[in-house]
């Protein structure tokens, strides 16, 4: 903000919507006077305006008006003007989209001056939200699994039917990777012309079932196997690059080994430009990768075991690491199954493993206890793009221990996946213009397509006193300190540098700028919008009972701090059975806010260090965590709704990181939690995010939350508006039914069913495999006395090291 200030203090000022074109594609970014950095479509507010006119010779005159929820409060004298007075009559008006509010001029006769304008009515309506503009929050339903739980956008999680009788004992699965569109907001363009995305769906079943965002899901049973056919039916040639921008000199992203000897244009490299020459790796890789499955190396996914598109022409159709299931096989001209071989290490003549180009198999013995894991992309250089657009679907182990803790009712039937992801999607060219001009809408997309930073945006300025980029995101090495030695393209001339410029006098570029390609991988995607279930700020309706609820951080790089607040409405009244008529924000939705702490909001205003938190008392129910990633906890967890801190001691070596926090997942990570909502009927909460981004380093561009500083002049976004995104805080809405509630949620039964038993069927010593290191957590769950300290408590600390 410093950088900023200094810079306006010598001329340098924002463009205002409209005022700027879109720059050239390949062009250089502006580094240092241009964010470089998109939100999602903003809210654009209609402004209230104070005309100042005589009947006479006055003029000058100009005044700017105060309004609070759509009322004029007052009006600002900002040039009292020249030539008022006499006879002549001065008329205020107010216009913009409110109506009604009335002003009346003093004239200073001596002067010819305006000396003050006192307010009549305030009106009403002023300051209102141009409509069509903004993405208002809680408008679509939650997608559940199966097309009986589609909302209203059309989107539901398909889950994978399995064959049981091409292998008998696998279950087996058709899997496509295909490019499809689909309508993810209301406020964003519909599903013929929605976001367009790459994922996944099932082809042998019901003549292959329609691709929906993170499916199919795959359900599996432990020790029995799935089997993949996975076939990459993307597009080829031009049409299969990637809508992303993509960064080719990541390695594995851009020249394949027969170019290494070929110069390079290292601000726009071959490989990035369109068509590629043909020694580049392509854009429509594909392979899948179960993520936390115990699988047999062929069947891994590893970034070198991707494929290409059958008919794709490239010098690299497949990974080096690509190996099929040695008892799947083919006809080797048809490519059709043979199910006589099936199981078997041979086969008859002509049969292959291969099952041709563009195809590949997968095995997974799934000898795992029940958990929630994910299959995605893991194509080399990739990685990322390909998960961003879509490449991920859940995959489910149950066991015979969950299915008896159902049974016995110890935990709910209810089952609902929350996959919770951050994304931007593209915005209009107007807005476009003044927050990303080098996006190129004609490669990567229009509005309501991803988007995803580009542009490597140094945090450093050398034209600036202090050396700072008020629009900087990431360090760049040749200016940081100690400098990044020995790299083979550094700093370059930046072209937009005036040698003329007096830099004591107005704002000037600096003479260099940095080396990198234009198109440039940001070092972090920390994204404005939280989906879950692939649907934008959802809304779902509960009955007042306990659910179990699996959640995964499919987030590129987002971590999220999860609590469950109250809800209040547009007069900050608790949304609860004794507010009949919650009042609605200005998006005609009620209830979509969690109550901050006012003086802490205010504060966050001046200094954006301040992290606002949610008053006291608006906890909503808490978490009771029963498994993980690694399938289920040796006890259950109760955790309940608390902000982020941070570790305050200086003394520590981990001073600086996060400290105390709720239900906190990193990218990947899962939770396997219930809820319990029979003391909330009648109730709207807000499953609520307040981790930092970056983490632990929290930068307030990335912390998105209602009535948060206008941040435009560091590139970040204006003030959140109620009701509206971008909001990173507030992710959904949760409705409570009304009527009798349900019996509570029974813990102590819950803590029993984990508890070590003489016959070994607690929960975790039946369902897990055995520990290796014995530790105090899991005294509970063995029955054992495994010391929490000392040399015993199987721990490695650092002074061990």
């Amino acid at each position: 903000q410093a950088a900023a200030d200094r810079a306006a203090a010598t001329g340098f000022a924002l463009p205002t919507l409209g005022a700027m074109a879109m720059a050239t594609a390949g062009s250089a970014p502006h580094y240092f006077d241009h964010p470089n950095y998109a939100n999602s479509p903003l809210p654009i507010i209609t402004p209230t305006e104070v005309t100042i006119s005589s009947s006479g010779l006055g003029s000058g005159a100009t005044a700017t008006a105060t309004v609070a929820a759509g009322v004029v409060t007052g009006v600002t004298i900002t040039n009292q003007g020249s030539g008022y007075g006499g006879t002549s009559a001065v008329t205020v008006g107010i216009t913009g989209s409110g109506s009604a509010a009335t002003a009346i001029a003093t004239v200073d006769t001596e002067n010819g001056t305006i000396a003050a304008i006192t307010l009549g009515t305030g009106g009403s309506g002023y300051d209102a939200v141009q409509a069509g503009t903004g993405l208002r929050k809680f408008v679509d339903g939650l997608p559940g699994l199966g097309v009986a739980n589609i909302n209203n956008l059309g989107q539901y999680i398909p889950v994978a039917t399995p064959d049981t009788t091409t292998y008998s004992d696998s279950d087996y699965y058709e899997i496509e990777v295909v490019e499809y569109n689909e309508q993810m907001h209301s406020d964003l363009p519909g599903t013929g012309t929605g976001t367009k995305l790459r994922g996944y769906r099932q082809a042998n079943v019901n003549g292959g079932t329609p691709a929906h965002y993170l499916g199919p899901m795959i359900t599996a049973t432990k020790d029995r196997p799935v089997r993949i056919l996975f076939r990459n039916m993307l597009p080829v040639s031009q049409a299969g690059n990637l809508f992303l921008p993509v960064d080719t000199t990541v390695m594995g992203a851009g020249m394949g080994p027969s170019m290494e000897m070929m110069s390079m244009d290292p601000q726009n490299p071959d490989c990035g430009m369109n068509p590629k020459p043909m020694g580049c790796y392509t854009e429509n890789r594909a392979d899948l990768h179960l993520h936390g499955g115990i699988s047999p190396w062929i069947s891994d996914g590893t970034p070198h075991q991707w494929i290409t598109p059958a008919g794709e022409v490239t010098s690299y159709a497949k990974g080096v690491s690509v190996h099929y299931v040695p008892d799947m096989w083919f006809d080797a001209t048809t490519g059709a199954t043979i199910p006589s071989c099936a199981g078997q290490t041979t086969c008859i003549p002509g049969a292959t493993n291969n099952p041709g180009s563009g195809a590949q198999t997968y095995y997974y013995t799934n000898q795992q206890s029940a958990r929630l894991m994910f299959y995605h992309d893991h194509s080399w250089g990739i990685t990322r793009l390909n998960v961003y657009a879509g490449e991920a679907a859940a995959y489910m182990i149950s066991d015979a221990t969950e299915a008896g803790l159902v049974t016995a009712e110890t935990i709910p039937a209810d089952q609902i996946p929350l996959v919770i992801q951050d994304k931007t999607f593209v915005p209009s060219m107007e807005q476009l213009t003044v927050s990303d001009k080098t996006w190129d809408m004609a490669r990567w997309g229009g509005e309501g397509s991803l988007w995803l930073p580009h542009v490597y945006s140094p945090a450093q300025n050398p034209g600036d006193s202090s050396g700072v980029n008020q629009f900087g995101r990431w360090a760049y090495g040749p200016w940081f300190w100690p400098p990044t030695a020995g790299i083979t393209y550094g700093p370059i001339d930046n072209p937009y540098y005036d040698p003329s410029c007096n830099p004591d006098l107005v704002w000037c570029e600096p003479p260099q700028m940095p080396g990198v390609p234009f198109n440039s991988m940001g070092m972090e995607a920390f994204m404005d919008t939280p989906l879950i279930n692939g649907t934008a700020y959802p809304s779902m309706a509960v009955e007042p009972k306990a659910y179990r609820f699996r959640i995964l951080n499919a987030a590129n790089d987002r971590f999220f701090n999860l609590s469950i607040y109250k809800a209040v409405d547009a007069l900050g009244n608790p949304c609860d059975p004794a507010n009949i008529a919650p009042a609605p924000e200005s998006t005609g939705v009620a209830c979509t806010e969690v109550k901050l702490n006012p003086a802490e909001v205010a504060a966050a205003l001046a200094d954006t260090t301040v992290f606002p938190t949610p008053d006291a008392g608006q906890e909503g129910p808490d978490w009771i965590q029963i498994g993980s990633e690694g399938g289920f906890l040796p006890k259950p967890a109760v955790i309940p709704a608390h902000v982020t801190t941070w570790v305050n001691d200086p003394t520590v070596f981990n001073a600086g990181n996060v400290d105390q926090h709720s239900l906190l997942l990193g990218p990947a990570e899962r939770a396997d939690v219930i809820v319990d909502f029979s003391a909330f009927a009648g109730q709207t909460l807000i499953l609520y995010n307040d981790a930092p981004a970056a983490f632990p380093a929290r930068d307030p561009r990335y912390d998105y939350y209602t009535g948060n500083a206008d941040l435009r002049e560091t590139g970040g976004a204006p003030s959140t508006l109620p009701g509206y995104g971008p909001n990173t805080r507030t992710m959904m809405q949760i409705k409570v039914a009304g009527g009798t509630p349900a019996t509570a949620f029974n813990q102590a039964a819950l803590d029993v069913a984990f508890a070590h038993k003489t016959d070994n069927t607690g929960v975790f010593e039946s369902g897990q495999h055995p520990i290796i290191v014995g530790q105090g957590a899991y005294n509970s769950a063995y029955g054992t006395t495994f010391q929490n300290n000392g040399p015993l408590a199987g721990l490695a600390q650092i002074f061990d090291t």
